[in-house]
């Protein structure tokens, strides 16, 4: 009885086709389509950002291949054919692959990032090599499958976010993490610069940040056979210059991935306090870097006019840096106490009227919100900014802010929408 339930299915198999993250549609049928060591990319009426992803992925394909792929115009007899899309319902990120002919691989999209998403999908179809951009000795022939895909992404923010206040990346290892994210047509690199164990991003005005900002005087690490042991030595200074910055916006950009910095404000700024202590609240006993984890009670002085000046000199060097809309100023994990405790803070607390000291984060994250918007950006701050108890949720609103959802996401995320605000869920 198993055998015969079994037997349909046999027959209806189809070949495997290694493709992550899943096509909107795709159909697979038998057969595929040997590739020619010098087969050719025909273009009719593209533009020249949709030519240029033609050629970046024929070198791309014969650095790995060995083979000589080269692209040309109205080739009617070239292998691969690579077409304006004219379907309505395809969006401007889309595409289509088409080689159930059995002798071509056609290719539509509207624009060089759903080109740049098809491209992907080709090099991910083949053998891995092709997509890890090394030579493979032993494969010595490259099908292609038979199949149809229409393919558009379900979510516009597909990202990931990298820590290097913690554990720094060099800029190479940076590179790397963003290729990976190009495999898997991710959009969005979130690049945590700053944090309480470290201030990773030269900031020309204040050198400090990246001589003492930069600098742990031990840490930990984690193997992962043996658990996490300190290192006794000194970590650092570890940073990436303006310059590298920009190579990486750059190198990023190639892949069609945007880069949203962050740099976290008024809490998690112990190595910008332990670099200039007259801003914390309690200059007398300023921190120094961090080298553990948790959560500090030490947080910038919100009610210093020279410290919020501080903070606005530090994104007005950062802004020009990142060429896209959204700057995250970070929002979380800020505990009251030392605002509780300083008389600049009281003071400020009872200028304004308020009625818990949570709310004077709520008037800072909207004054910096209103100097990003002044330079063109978009604030972002996470969930803590309006799921935090007390805060002053109507200012927030204000701003505009998008709001990344970690903890507790699916609350953070309901609160978001309930305000209007826009939200990136980030459980992980």
């Amino acid at each position: 009885l198993l055998l015969a339930l079994l037997l349909p299915l046999q027959g209806a198999a189809q070949t495997f086709v290694n493709l992550t993250p899943r096509p909107k549609t795709m159909t697979v049928v038998s057969g595929s389509i040997v590739l020619p060591t010098d087969f050719k990319i025909s273009s009719v009426r593209l533009d020249d950002e949709m030519k240029a992803e033609i050629n970046r992925f024929a070198a791309d394909f014969n650095a790995a291949t060995g083979y000589t792929v080269s692209a040309v115009e109205n080739d009617a007899e070239a292998l691969m054919k690579v077409t304006l899309a004219t379907r309505n319902d395809l969006r401007e990120d889309g595409y289509t692959i088409s080689s159930t002919d059995g002798v071509s691989i056609q290719i539509t999209a509207k624009t060089a990032l759903g080109l740049y998403y098809a491209f992907q999908s080709v090099k991910k179809i083949l053998p891995a090599n092709v997509m890890a951009g090394v030579r493979d000795e032993a494969i010595t022939t490259y099908s292609f499958p038979k199949l149809f895909i229409l393919d558009e992404p379900r979510y516009d923010y597909r990202g990931f976010m990298l820590d290097v206040s913690r554990h720094f990346f060099t800029v190479e290892e940076v590179k790397r993490m963003i290729d990976v994210m190009a495999y898997y047509k991710m959009n969005r690199f979130h690049w945590h610069l700053t944090d309480d164990q470290g201030w990773r991003v030269e900031i020309k005005q204040y050198p400090k940040l990246t001589t003492i900002g930069a600098t742990a005087s031990n840490t930990y690490v984690t193997d992962l056979e043996y658990g996490p042991y300190w290192t006794n030595q000194v970590y650092g200074p570890y940073f990436y210059t303006q310059e590298q910055i920009k190579d990486v916006v750059a190198y990023a950009k190639e892949r069609h991935i945007e880069v949203i910095p962050e740099v976290d404000m008024p809490g998690h700024f112990v190595a910008a306090m332990a670099s200039y202590p007259e801003y914390c609240c309690h200059p007398e006993s300023a921190p120094s870097v961090w080298i553990n984890g948790g959560i500090s009670s030490d947080v910038l002085n919100v009610a210093n006019p020279a410290a919020v000046q501080f903070a606005k000199n530090i994104l007005a060097e950062l802004i020009p840096l990142f060429p896209y809309d959204y700057f995250h100023i970070g929002g979380d994990e800020c505990p009251t106490s030392q605002w509780e405790s300083n008389a600049e803070c009281q003071a400020k607390y009872r200028e304004l009227g308020l009625t818990n000291y949570r709310q004077l984060q709520s008037h800072f994250i909207k004054e910096m919100a209103d100097f990003l918007k002044e330079h063109g950006k978009k604030t972002v701050v996470w969930n803590e900014a309006i799921t935090a108890g007390n805060a002053d949720t109507e200012l927030i609103k204000e701003t505009g802010a998008t709001v990344f959802c970690w903890q507790p996401a699916a609350a953070g995320a309901r609160k978001a929408a309930e305000l209007g605000l826009d939200n990136v869920f980030t459980p992980w």
